[in-house]
């Protein structure tokens, strides 16, 4: 199957089909922690905010339950990444 996917040429894609691969473990951590029903679970990160909506419920109220000064830098720093991907996805077709 993933010899049919798209292969990406530019060192851009690369690094954003990188970053995809990384919040998609990232995510699938979240979900075993819960399947599994881990002692040690991971905790809110600076993606909280970005992936938030793929992972379980009971990690969207370790965020909520969050100061509000720290719900402000997690979304910061994801809005921040967010426009460096897109960035980097759009970067080598204005490069031309």
């Amino acid at each position: 199957m993933v010899y049919w996917l798209p292969h990406p040429k530019a060192f851009a894609h690369r690094f954003v089909a990188a970053f995809l691969l990384a919040c998609a473990a990232y995510v699938l951590m979240a979900w075993y922690d819960v399947i599994y029903d881990c002692n040690d679970k991971v905790k809110i990160t600076v993606l909280g905010w970005l992936w938030g909506w793929a992972k379980p419920a009971s990690y969207q109220k370790q965020f909520d339950d969050l100061p509000i000064k720290y719900k402000k830098i997690v979304r910061t720093v994801d809005i921040i990444v967010l426009i460096v991907v897109v960035g980097a996805l759009v970067y080598p077709y204005i490069q031309q």
